[in-house]
C-alpha cells in the first residue's frame, strides 16, 4: 500500500465485520486481521486486555479492537463479565497452555566483524523447551560447544581479544551431525545479536538457514516498554542480580537462557514469551523513496536504513512497531508534508534477523 499527500489514509480500517453475509464469522475475520498477532503480543506482554488499552497502544478504531479481543476469548482472555471487563485467563485455562516449543539459543566467537573476510571459530548451542504462551522455561534439552580452525592464522591482537590461539584451534571442526540432530524439531533460533551471529553461522552450518530466527535485543522492547538504558547481556545479568558472564559463547548462551526465562522488568512477561509473540507477528517493509536530507535523521531514529538496491530508506517491523511506524510516517508525509510518499509491503516470508 502506498500513501501520498493527496490522500489521507484510514489508519484504523474497521476490518472486523459483524455481518455474516460474506460467510465469514466475526471471529474468523478478526483472526485474519494483520494485527491479530500484534494484539495478542501486546496483551501477553502488558497483561492488560482492555479495549481502551488496545486502541491506545495500536491506534485502532473501537469496533476493530472489540473484534480482535473477542477473537482471543478462550485463548488468553475471558469473555466480558457483568461489569463489562475482560481478564487474562489463568495459564492452566488457556487453550494453548501446555503447548511446548523447542528453541535453540546460540552464540559465536569470530575473528572479526566482517562475515566476508573474517571467520567463525567457535559456536555454542543450547536447546530448551518453553511454554508457548507463558514463555516459562520448562527444561534444558541439550547443549553443544565446538570450535573451528580458521583458514588463516589469527593475528596476535585477535588471539588476545578472543582468548584463543591459532594453535588451540588446529584440527578443530564443528560436528555438523550432532548440531543437526539437536536442532530436529526446533521452531526458532534465538541469538542476542541475531543478524551478526546468523551471517557467520549459516555458511558453515547450513541447517540454521532452514530455521526462523529471533533476536533477544530487537524482539524485546528493552529501551521503550522495559525502560532499560542498555540491552547488553552484561547489563541484563546485572539487572537481575545474576553472576556476570565470562564472555565465552557457552557462558553467554547459558546467561541468555537464564535472562529470557525471567519476567521482564516492566511488562512482566518472560523474555521467551516476548520473543515468541514478536516472531509470530506478520512483518512489513516500510519504504520512503525520497525523504529529503533534512528528514533522514528522524528516519534513522525510527530504525530506517538506506537500501541501495531499492534506492529508498527502509525498515522492517512487526508487532506493535507496525502501527507506531505507520503513524509516524502518516504524520510526516500527510500532515507535516515532509515528503511526498511512502509504502508498506507485507512480507510473504520472514526476513533475516
Amino acid at each position: 500500500m502506498a500513501y501520498n499527500k493527496q490522500r489521507i489514509p484510514d489508519v484504523s480500517p474497521p476490518l472486523v465485520s459483524f455481518s455474516s453475509s460474506s460467510g465469514v464469522s466475526p471471529i474468523q475475520s478478526a483472526q485474519q486481521d494483520p494485527l491479530f498477532e500484534a494484539v495478542k503480543q501486546l496483551i501477553i506482554e502488558t497483561r492488560n486486555p482492555s479495549v481502551a488499552h488496545v486502541q491506545r497502544r495500536l491506534k485502532l478504531g473501537y469496533l476493530r479492537a472489540v473484534g480482535l479481543l473477542a477473537a482471543l476469548e478462550g485463548e488468553i482472555v475471558t469473555a466480558v463479565d457483568e461489569n463489562g471487563w475482560r481478564s487474562m485467563m489463568a495459564l492452566g485455562e488457556t487453550k494453548i497452555r501446555g503447548s511446548r516449543v523447542k528453541l535453540a539459543i546460540v552464540d559465536v566467537e569470530t575473528t572479526g566483524l566482517d562475515p566476508v573476510q573474517d571467520e567463525l571459530i567457535a559456536l555454542s548451542v543450547v536447546c530448551v523447551e518453553v511454554d508457548r504462551v507463558s514463555g516459562e522455561l520448562l527444561k534444558i534439552i541439550d547443549s553443544y560447544s565446538g570450535q573451528r580452525e580458521p583458514t588463516r592464522p589469527m593475528s596476535p591482537a585477535i588471539e588476545q581479544m578472543v582468548g584463543i590461539s591459532t594453535s588451540d584451534l588446529a584440527g578443530q571442526v564443528l560436528d555438523l551431525g550432532q548440531i543437526s540432530a539437536m536442532l530436529e524439531g526446533c521452531e526458532l533460533v534465538v541469538a542476542h545479536n541475531a543478524a551478526f551471529d546468523r551471517s557467520f553461522i549459516e555458511p558453515h552450518v547450513p541447517v540454521f538457514g532452514q530455521l526462523a530466527w529471533g533476536c533477544s535485543q530487537k524482539d524485546i522492547d528493552w529501551f521503550g516498554t522495559e525502560q532499560q538504558p542498555k540491552a547488553s547481556i552484561d547489563h541484563l545479568l546485572f539487572l537481575y542480580g545474576l553472576e556476570a558472564s565470562i564472555g565465552t559463547p557457552q557462558a553467554d548462551c547459558n546467561a541468555l537462557v537464564r535472562v529470557l526465562g525471567l519476567p521482564l522488568p516492566v511488562s512482566g512477561c518472560t523474555g521467551f514469551a516476548a520473543i515468541l509473540a514478536s516472531t509470530r507477528s506478520p512483518r512489513y517493509r516500510f519504504s520512503v523513496p525520497d525523504p529529503g536530507a533534512e528528514n533522514t535523521a528522524v528516519l534513522i531514529e525510527l530504525g530506517f536504513k538506506f537500501d541501495p538496491e531499492a534506492n529508498a530508506w527502509s525498515a522492517i517491523a512487526g508487532g506493535v512497531d507496525v502501527p507506531r511506524l505507520e503513524s509516524a510516517l502518516v504524520d510526516m508525509a500527510v500532515f507535516d508534508g515532509r515528503f511526498e510518499q511512502f509504502s508498506i509491503e507485507l512480507l510473504e516470508t520472514p526476513p533475516k534477523a
